[in-house]
């Protein structure tokens, strides 16, 4: 990971709360292009992009609608704070916590080249996307490792078999 500060001697504590969050606030930023071009290829990833405000606002708005629906004013503000706000945050640190706790604890593929960990707690967490080493090693498989861990891999088997994706990379054997 390019936000991993292996070589400084206050790794273990600047280089945990970079890759964690910190590496956001600094500028830096990857080639889209170079990294995504498939993705920035696709009609609906545009939409999303576009409207990307619109989309992130609506789901603060809407659990509050809901709320409000159901239970009036107070029921508004507890679910603005609980399904909308509270969910945002803690989504947002499961995400970057593959960074972070993805690249210092938990095992190591064999022969890998890099410091990306496979994570059990957040493999099981993030539906296994927790097991960043596998996901280093071989970067471009839809399907990671272990196969019956990774229930996004698993998800995506299912909607091949139903002609729904299709050409999906897997983690050679």
């Amino acid at each position: 990971s390019p936000y991993w500060i292996i070589d400084k001697p206050t790794a273990g504590i600047r280089g945990l709360w970079w890759s964690h969050f910190q590496w956001m606030l600094s500028g830096y930023a990857t080639s889209e292009t170079s990294y995504a071009s498939d993705v920035l290829a696709d009609p609906i990833t545009a939409i999303m992009s576009r409207y990307y405000w619109w989309f992130a606002l609506s789901g603060l708005a809407l659990p509050a609608l809901a709320g409000w629906i159901v239970g009036g004013e107070n029921e508004a503000i507890r679910s603005f704070l609980w399904a909308g706000c509270f969910r945002v945050f803690v989504l947002h640190h499961l995400t970057w916590s593959v960074n972070s706790i993805g690249h210092r604890f938990g095992s190591r593929v064999r022969n890998a080249s890099d410091h990306s960990r496979n994570n059990w707690m957040l493999g099981l967490l993030l539906l296994g996307e927790g097991f960043h080493s596998y996901h280093h090693k071989y970067g471009a498989a839809a399907v990671n490792r272990p196969v019956w861990a990774d229930l996004y891999g698993l998800l995506l088997l299912l909607l091949e078999r139903l002609g729904a994706v299709w050409a999906l990379r897997r983690y050679p054997d």
